[in-house]
């Protein structure tokens, strides 16, 4: 696994929620591990391990991988790239192509330019929300540091 996969996981880690056991989601979907939404062939009867856990997680994570490596227009770095790919998976597929934060990124604006935009991503239902703030810190912190 290529390290920056490695970092991202390790940072989703730190804010998704950990459930050994199937829970039903804000929305009502049947969830399990660091926020892996159970597929119809999907069965998990029992509690699984945390290793299972995190295999779901890096699973998951594959197509955001494709997608950021398809979306980037320039090279970056590994903290850089785990960054984005912990961003990525919050806030989904669709809405990380059509960011500002993207096109600034591959513009290669200023880091003060990146850090707003990822500032930007911390609002649920017009709320900004504590964890949010924290995590997009966080991000923009690995995404600074080279």
């Amino acid at each position: 696994m290529e390290k920056y996969i490695k970092q991202a996981v390790d940072l989703i880690k730190q804010y998704e929620g950990l459930s050994l056991k199937v829970y039903l989601d804000v929305g009502g979907l049947p969830t399990i591990g660091y926020g892996h939404l159970i597929k119809l062939n999907e069965n998990f009867p029992h509690e699984i391990t945390l290793n299972e856990a995190e295999s779901l997680l890096i699973t998951d994570l594959m197509p955001f991988v494709k997608t950021l490596n398809s979306c980037l227009q320039v090279a970056l770095g590994d903290n850089q790239k785990a960054a984005l790919l912990c961003l990525m998976y919050n806030i989904g597929e669709g809405a990380f192509k059509s960011s500002t934060l993207l096109k600034k990124v591959n513009l290669q604006s200023p880091l003060n330019e990146i850090e707003i935009e990822f500032n930007k991503w911390i609002y649920v239902a017009k709320k900004p929300i504590q964890g949010l703030i924290s995590r997009r810190k966080k991000e923009f912190k690995l995404f600074a540091t080279s």
